[in-house]
């Protein structure tokens, strides 16, 4: 699962932080080319690995899908991903083809998320969260 943020979004940081935040990527083109090839690099990774899977870790939709969704999407807005990548695009409309996640148990009506059974949320508190 680190491998989305630790690896693959961190050249998508480089780009995000020069081109948005500093405003200076123009003064480093060097930089900017060479962080676009490491992302390249990284989300090329990914595709090979989701050439014989639909998800990440097998047949199975997992928190690590959840993780690269994310990178993925930021990948797609940047500019990052060509049309070498053959196998990302239907991977991304698979994962925002998902209904979303239920809402998290409410603390002022008592009701449970279906994920977090009674006993967790009796030894964890209010949302099974550790308290």
């Amino acid at each position: 699962m680190h491998f989305a943020e630790a690896t693959a979004f961190a050249p998508l940081g480089v780009i995000v932080w020069h081109t948005v935040y500093k405003g200076d990527a123009d003064t480093i083109p060097n930089v900017i080319e060479g962080a676009r090839e490491r992302a390249f690099d990284a989300l090329a990774f990914v595709d090979r690995a989701l050439a014989a899977r639909p998800y990440l870790l097998g047949d199975e939709f997992s928190a690590a899908d959840i993780m690269m969704g994310f990178t993925l999407v930021a990948a797609q807005m940047l500019g990052a991903m060509d049309e070498r990548l053959t196998n990302l695009p239907p991977y991304i409309a698979r994962l925002q083809a998902r209904p979303p996640s239920s809402a998290p148990p409410s603390c002022e009506t008592g009701t449970e998320s279906p994920q977090i059974n009674t006993e967790q949320s009796r030894e964890y508190g209010c949302g099974g969260l550790a308290t």
